[in-house]
């Protein structure tokens, strides 16, 4: 049975849920937004947060774990490398389309001077690039070529984040980047022949 969550963490909580729903609205993430909407005092919310662009951080912070956890539960059972490539990349745009990768990316930068935030962004990027390199290594065996094709390989990833909002036949887009993570990975394969 789970513990109740003290009041600190309640309360942190609601600055979160604050900070999203602020966030997701556009309007700009200043101390008075978060005190009225979490219905704090806004010199209180500095007993729980350095600063409130770490409350940015925060907000991404809850969305890494639900797309890593995406991405292994995607590839358990999967030991072809490419395969796993291809459902790599079909996986991640699934997940940038469910929590609005754009907007993601906005709030990260957003916080240039919040380690909370850099900390988290860098953590999920590891994450993304943990699997990717490891493909690539599986792929082809010159350790420098796997990290150049791991390079295209998020070159098309990054395209396609920024078609996500913008497409309206999601399916089609997800069609062609698997399409394309595949051809990448075969033309790798041809060159070490």
């Amino acid at each position: 049975m789970a513990a109740e969550p003290s009041h600190r963490e309640k309360v942190l909580e609601t600055l979160i849920d604050a900070a999203d729903n602020i966030l997701r609205s556009s309007q700009k993430l200043t101390a008075a937004e978060v005190s009225s909407s979490a219905c704090i005092a806004r010199n209180s919310i500095y007993r729980y947060v350095d600063s409130v662009d770490d409350l940015r951080g925060l907000v991404l912070a809850r969305y890494v774990p639900a797309w890593e956890k995406a991405i292994v539960e995607a590839l358990k059972e999967i030991d072809d490398p490419i395969d796993r490539l291809v459902v790599w990349l079909d996986t991640n745009l699934c997940q940038a389309k469910l929590t609005g990768h754009n907007w993601l990316m906005n709030i990260s930068h957003m916080a240039k001077n919040s380690n909370a935030t850099k900390d988290v962004a860098r953590f999920a990027h590891r994450v993304l690039w943990g699997e990717l390199d490891g493909c690539w290594k599986a792929i082809v065996k010159d350790e420098a070529d796997a990290r150049r094709w791991s390079f295209l390989t998020l070159g098309l990833l990054q395209n396609a984040f920024g078609q996500v909002e913008r497409e309206y036949d999601f399916d089609r887009l997800r069609e062609l980047v698997r399409r394309s993570g595949r051809a990448l990975a075969q033309a790798a394969q041809r060159d070490q022949i």
